[in-house]
């Protein structure tokens, strides 16, 4: 396989992934949420400042993981709605962990820097655990205070909605 080939493989993937879930704003996002749903995974992340956290340890709000990469058109286009939605949301009620899976996390960092987009951003410690394993990006994954899978979304998304405010705000 040449390098061609392999790049235009990932875009595909990527591409393939976009696809518009938007909630009405007016209505509440419906979640079931039984005792066989995947919880918060224990898998350590790394800030840019080089802070190490669990995901595990973010139990007691609600969180909100977002996979993405500075090279994925999707994730790109997502991502101011993704930046009003965490400026709008009370972190102490929630908590962001926009998740780089670009091979060097500056990169990441220096398209969120150039695009002034205030999220925190994250960079995986090791292999993503089997949960976060997903056929394209971006992938988002919000969790309730439990810890427990409320919701998944493949491919972009408008988050910045009154349905999500309220979801993460719980």
């Amino acid at each position: 396989m040449n390098k061609f080939t392999l790049i235009a493989g990932i875009a595909l993937i990527s591409l393939g992934s976009c696809k518009s879930n938007t909630p009405d704003s007016s209505e509440d996002i419906v979640v079931n949420v039984d005792a066989s749903a995947p919880e918060l995974p224990d898998f350590e992340v790394k800030d840019a400042s080089g802070k190490v956290v669990n995901l595990k340890s973010l139990k007691g709000k609600n969180v909100l993981v977002n996979i993405w990469a500075s090279w994925c058109p999707p994730c790109k286009a997502e991502m101011p709605s993704l930046a009003s939605l965490y400026s709008s949301v009370d972190a102490s009620k929630a908590t962001f962990v926009m998740l780089a899976i670009d091979d060097d996390f500056m990169n990441s960092l220096q398209w969120l820097s150039e695009k002034n987009i205030k999220v925190p951003a994250y960079y995986p410690m090791g292999n993503l655990p089997e949960l976060f394993n997903v056929q394209g990006i971006p992938a988002t994954f919000i969790f309730n205070k439990d810890g427990k899978l409320i919701k998944k979304i493949d491919g972009a998304e408008n988050y910045n909605t009154g349905s999500y405010k309220r979801l993460l705000s719980k």
